[in-house]
């Protein structure tokens, strides 16, 4: 949601489109979700996997206070954050594995892409 908010913002030309005030409830509605989720991790996982978990909720809530303009934002604020983010939950990820003793050889870590928007296709041309 807070991806969504920040397209309607301008700041990312490749996020899903939602109404900006929908995508405000939403993030807020989530919050619960999140919430509940991180004390199941607090309540099974270890120090490194409880550490990387609390990274990624500090990741999250920095887009979120972004996009819902709590702090004041832009396209390479949005980027620069968007990237913390992403490397708090490939650190989640690879904390979990190792928590797991499963064996991920080499996984790529994620990266924000710079993608042009994606444009509607062309209408025919009535006349031709």
């Amino acid at each position: 949601m807070a991806g969504q908010a920040a397209g309607q913002r301008g700041w990312d030309a490749n996020a899903a489109p939602r109404d900006l005030g929908e995508a405000l409830l939403l993030m807020e509605e989530r919050e619960d979700d999140r919430t509940i989720a991180f004390e199941r991790v607090r309540l099974v996982a270890d120090k490194a996997t409880i550490d990387a978990a609390h990274r990624l909720n500090e990741a999250v809530w920095e887009l979120e206070w972004l996009a819902s303009g709590r702090e004041e934002g832009s396209a390479s604020a949005w980027r620069a954050v968007m990237q913390t983010y992403l490397r708090a939950l490939d650190d989640f990820h690879a904390a979990t594995r190792d928590r797991l003793s499963m064996l991920v050889p080499d996984v790529e870590p994620r990266v924000v892409a710079d993608v042009p928007p994606t444009l509607p296709p062309a209408e025919p041309d009535p006349g031709g």
